[in-house]
């Protein structure tokens, strides 16, 4: 595949970007489109490993479908912007697929978007706003942090020419009190022309339209658990708290039937150019984005309590909830909250008897290295909510740094290395307190809190 005559380096131009002269030829290798699935599938391939910036603004070039940009010294990108270009495409196959990356200092890939063309070899404008970006597999950022936009091929095709690309760096601030730009077009995507009720307030974005079984004061109390989520990860990580800085809130979508919960994915996918699969289960959370359908009962405010954390923890400790490597740890706090506040979301015996049998690969306890690089199944969530709370009340500091090494691409042996410890260690010690902590079920008809209730919800 040869890019020409294309354009290489940034200028300056009436508050935009333009590529300013022709990159070098590359040779084509088809790579696989990235989709979206519920946990338990399996992730989505990782995007090629990028080296570091080149000096002096020059074009990274690495392996044979990958061109590298950066942006000059300076720039501060915004959700709003937009990435605009033309291009044409010659090959054999009558469509190209490519896609675009936002890269941060260390070449993390922070946004995504993927599109087709037709590869007839005329021009076609492609023209996307920076919030139809969707993160990157591994890694969280925001567009502040971005510094080149490299451009992938993943099709065999013969030419492609970049004959015009712009950046609008984007208007900067909105009123957070508003829903304008990215929250707008979310609730578009969500709900439609239905009815909705909203609350905006604190860093939060909570729509519904249950409008007709909802009152105010129901969604104030929706909004509090929120606010006592993040409060609690603020205090229990501390210096490892490091939130997304572009005015993106935490959302909430709240669907009064089980049918537009299942459809908002469909139609998330569609706006994304990818595929998420229907959620098989009553909340999901994709990005800092998290839904459910509306249940009165207690089970239902359950889950919207663990879809709450698991956005608040994607926002605020940057760890993406499809990321086999956080997989255990974003299940462990959710489920671990959830227990703490809702404690009959786990059979009373659950904890009791299971710390009464081996740990093993045929068990109900499996062995912490089998589970911390793979995107867990439920089935092992009390497991992963008492090693969070082992951690949590036992050793915050350790708790702490997996956080922060976690969102920073360390894998969990090389952050318990750095401690003095390791995964056997961690496993052992924990085995130990959940035997001593969980020696019998309560009596009948007691209260039988698995966990101390935090002081959030005190």
């Amino acid at each position: 595949m040869r890019f020409s005559p294309s354009w290489r380096g940034w200028a300056l131009m009436a508050g935009s970007f333009c590529l300013l002269t022709a990159l070098p030829a590359l040779a084509s290798a088809p790579l696989a489109q990235t989709a979206l699935d519920p946990p338990s599938a399996q992730p989505a391939p990782a995007p090629p490993a990028l080296p570091p910036s080149a000096p002096d603004g020059a074009a990274v070039l690495d392996g044979p479908d990958l061109v590298v940009l950066p942006l000059p010294a300076g720039t501060v990108l915004d959700r709003e912007g937009k990435l605009s270009a033309t291009l044409r495409a010659v090959g054999t196959d009558p469509r190209v697929r490519m896609r675009w990356f936002a890269l941060d200092r260390n070449n993390w890939v922070l946004f995504q978007r993927p599109f087709e063309m037709a590869a007839g070899g005329e021009a076609v404008d492609v023209s996307d706003s920076l919030y139809l970006w969707r993160w990157g597999d591994a890694h969280v950022g925001d567009w502040s942090e971005v510094r080149s936009i490299a451009l992938q091929i993943e099709s065999d095709v013969d030419n492609v020419w970049v004959d015009a690309l712009a950046l609008d760096a984007g208007p900067g601030d909105t009123d957070p009190r508003e829903l304008a730009g990215p929250e707008a077009w979310l609730k578009r995507i969500a709900f439609g022309d239905h009815e909705t009720r909203e609350r905006i307030a604190e860093g939060y974005v909570l729509l519904t339209d249950a409008v007709d079984d909802l009152h105010p004061a129901d969604l104030r109390e929706m909004h509090a658990q929120m606010r006592r989520t993040r409060a609690w990860v603020r205090r229990t990580f501390g210096p490892a708290v490091h939130p997304i800085a572009d005015a993106t809130p935490v959302r909430f979508l709240l669907f009064r039937r089980r049918s537009d919960y299942a459809a908002f994915y469909r139609r998330l996918g569609t706006q994304w150019n990818c595929s998420i699969a229907a959620p098989r289960t009553p909340g999901y959370t994709i990005q800092d984005i998290s839904a459910c359908w509306y249940d009165p009962a207690e089970s239902g405010q359950a889950v919207f309590l663990h879809e709450a954390a698991h956005s608040v923890i994607a926002h605020d400790l940057r760890l993406p909830t499809g990321t086999a490597e956080h997989s255990w740890l974003q299940e462990g706090l959710a489920n671990y909250l959830q227990i703490c506040v809702f404690p009959g979301s786990l059979d009373v015996e659950a904890f009791a008897k299971n710390f009464d049998e081996p740990i093993g690969h045929d068990s109900f306890f499996r062995p912490l290295s089998e589970l911390c690089h793979q995107r867990c199944p439920s089935r092992h969530y009390a497991q992963l909510a008492s090693v969070v709370s082992f951690l949590a009340s036992q050793r915050p500091g350790w708790l702490r740094e997996i956080a922060a090494g976690l969102s920073a691409g360390r894998g969990l042996e090389d952050v318990l290395a750095e401690l003095g410890t390791d995964v056997n260690e961690l496993e052992s010690l924990w085995y130990i307190w959940g035997r001593l902590s969980f020696t019998a079920p309560p009596a009948p008809g007691g209260s039988h809190p698995h966990f101390p209730r935090p002081v959030e919800w005190k």
